[in-house]
């Protein structure tokens, strides 16, 4: 079934256009991040949203690969305003939802929607950060970030983006969610502006709406390149620091906090160190077959020659494994530290 088999889409308010004669700078923008028991969280603040809700609505809820997602169904028979299912290019209008498509990350551009199709981050696609970064890079003070019911962390670094751009910050209080630990993680990183049990989140969205901004458009990141690259693709960091907060994010959307860029950097080097290991010995496999064939042959200086440049090659396969048991040994150290802190 089509979209437009759907609903007839109305036709509604460009974000970003005055909805007054004398217009003030407001908030138009909400970006949502669910997880686990996001279903039902998302169906209840849709149906509790105003139909002449003054914003745009994003939405990312994270779903299995490959699964198609009726989300967009669920939202518009839960409440009064349309939610559709996010296509590329399509403007953005007040008291619409949009939801994410599986496969891509939700990004907004300008007025529009664009659907990324870049690695995963924190193991999803679409990413709840990919999504917050987009917006807060794209309407700054304007945009509003929620955090909802889930695991892990995703969101937590959007958020902060959202909030170093001067944007609103609102999570749903860890006690009032089915899944605490998503906004929990988000609460720890952020001082979010709202936290809040699920059937206040509307009032509370509406208030951030109707608060005018000043004229500027608050706070904006100074961003710079860090010299350093992503771990996740190799392109160049931009180092992004607002309200005493530093966050790196790549060209490509991949976006770290300072611990989170290091802990993908010792993942990687680990990785690489790995591959550097196999290479050594498969080097050392292909010498000593030489060297068998040489033997055979009875090429005595040959066969000594290579059997001794296979062992060192094993040699250095057993350096470079010492260097990550002793790698992985100091970060153990370090958690160990941490801890005994805590």
């Amino acid at each position: 079934m089509r979209d437009t088999d759907w609903m007839q889409e109305p036709v509604g308010v460009p974000i970003g256009e005055p909805t007054s004669p004398t217009p003030t700078v407001q908030r138009d923008l909400i970006v949502i991040g669910a997880s686990a028991g996001g279903v039902e969280a998302l169906q209840d603040l849709a149906r509790d949203l105003p139909k002449d809700l003054a914003a745009a609505v994003l939405v990312v809820l994270h779903v299995m690969p490959g699964k198609p997602s009726f989300l967009h169904h669920i939202l518009s028979r839960a409440g009064s305003l349309p939610a559709t299912q996010a296509r590329e290019g399509e403007p953005l209008e007040r008291a619409h939802i949009y939801v994410a498509r599986p496969g891509y990350h939700l990004q907004v551009r300008d007025n529009s929607i664009h659907l990324g199709s870049e690695l995963p981050e924190s193991g999803h696609r679409p990413a709840i950060d990919s999504l917050f970064l987009s917006a807060a890079r794209a309407y700054g003070s304007r945009t509003i970030g929620v955090v909802l019911t889930g695991t892990l962390d995703d969101g937590a670094e959007g958020l902060r983006v959202v909030k170093d751009h001067g944007g609103a910050t609102v999570v749903q209080d860890p006690d009032d969610a089915a899944f605490g630990e998503m906004p929990r993680n988000a609460i720890n990183q952020v001082e979010p502006d709202r936290i809040v049990r699920l059937e206040d989140l509307s009032d509370a969205l509406v208030e951030l709406l109707i608060t005018p901004l000043p004229p500027a458009g608050g706070r904006e990141a100074q961003a710079h390149e860090a010299s350093l690259t992503c771990p996740s693709c190799g392109g160049a960091l931009t180092e992004s620091v607002g309200d005493g907060t530093i966050h790196f994010a790549c060209r490509a959307g991949h976006a770290y906090s300072p611990e989170s860029l290091v802990a993908q950097q010792g993942a990687a080097l680990e990785s690489n160190l790995w591959h550097a290991i196999r290479a050594f010995e498969e080097r050392a496999g292909l010498l000593r077959r030489i060297a068998a064939l040489a033997e055979r042959r009875r090429s005595v200086g040959a066969e000594a020659r290579l059997y001794a440049r296979a062992a060192k090659a094993a040699e250095h396969a057993d350096e470079i494994r010492g260097t990550i048991d002793r790698l992985r040994g100091a970060e153990d150290g370090k958690a160990d530290t941490d801890t005994k802190r805590a």
